[in-house]
């Protein structure tokens, strides 16, 4: 088994597209069949089942691709340590984050930060808060920025940024013209959420729970979407306030103040004890500490 065999294998099993890894590899197509044969070929199992022009993981090839996935993300932490003792002109950052902050936070944050070091090449991994919280588990990120502490001894966890979460409706709603709007208000309202798995909705249900407040949900894909289905006047939700600046700033959406109508959340930098952090992840969590000042 070779290591380019379980890049190639990596690159196929996750694009399920032949014709697309060998571009972005650079080799050509047969050379991609080739490796992935030699590769069932050498452990004797069967890693796709091919029908027609699509591809899935058989359970050998689900097996594979979990521990694969480990293994090259162990080897380029590897070359980036090498690479980053020798100066800040070269390396590499893998970095997950769930979505609010990876979105509306980190992404300008990085494009800042290469600038500063054009020669760093730097990968953000955006997931849900439960799918990143598994992989920092796994190893899987050289740094990754979560809205919740994972519990065990094996990470290191640091508290790192304060995230409002603030009630928002459309423009002209009209609870935006009600005084005194209270949390028991929104009862008649339908809530527009994340989906399950989201720490934003986790905030939002807990902090509902507090008040013993029950409301009509309509459940979105992602943040993007809730924000049109506000602007169309499908409903209200709780965002962060950072994800709403630009459609509040343009009076298309509504930040509605009231009592108890907001709520936050601790955003942490987190990485596994076993990652040797490069002097590029050692200057990019400077970097984001010095621009939070």
């Amino acid at each position: 088994m070779e290591f380019y065999q379980l890049i190639t294998f990596n690159e196929v099993a996750k694009k399920k597209n032949f014709s697309r890894v060998a571009k972005d590899l650079s080799i050509s197509q047969p050379a991609v069949s080739r490796q992935i044969e030699a590769l069932e070929q050498t452990i004797g199992l069967t890693l796709f089942h091919r029908v027609g022009r699509n591809i899935e993981l058989t359970d050998a090839g689900r097996t594979l691709l979990s521990l694969s996935e480990e293994i090259v993300s162990q080897v380029n932490k590897a070359k980036s340590v090498m690479e980053g003792l020798k100066s800040l002109h070269s390396g590499s950052i893998t970095i997950g984050a769930s979505t609010t902050i990876g979105n509306y936070f980190l992404t300008p944050m990085i494009i800042t930060f290469m600038k500063e070091y054009p020669g760093i090449d730097i990968k953000l991994d955006i997931k849900s808060t439960d799918e990143i919280k598994e992989r920092v588990k796994r190893n899987l990120y050289d740094i990754a920025v979560i809205p919740e502490e994972i519990p065990g001894s094996s990470l290191n966890k640091e508290a790192f940024l304060e995230d409002e979460i603030v009630l928002v409706a459309p423009k002209d709603h009209r609870i935006s013209k009600q005084e005194n709007v209270q949390i028991q208000d929104l009862q008649d309202e339908k809530l527009i959420v994340r989906s399950a798995g989201s720490n934003t909705r986790k905030s939002i249900e807990k902090h509902l729970e507090k008040f013993d407040v029950s409301i009509p949900m309509i459940e979105l894909g992602s943040t993007e979407s809730i924000k049109q289905a506000i602007i169309a006047g499908g409903g209200i939700s709780f965002l962060s306030r950072r994800t709403v600046e630009i459609e509040v700033n343009s009076g298309v959406i509504e930040v509605i103040h009231g009592e108890n109508l907001t709520t936050t959340r601790m955003f942490y930098l987190v990485n596994h004890k076993d990652t040797y952090p490069s002097q590029a992840v050692n200057a990019f969590k400077t970097f984001l500490k010095e621009k939070m000042k």
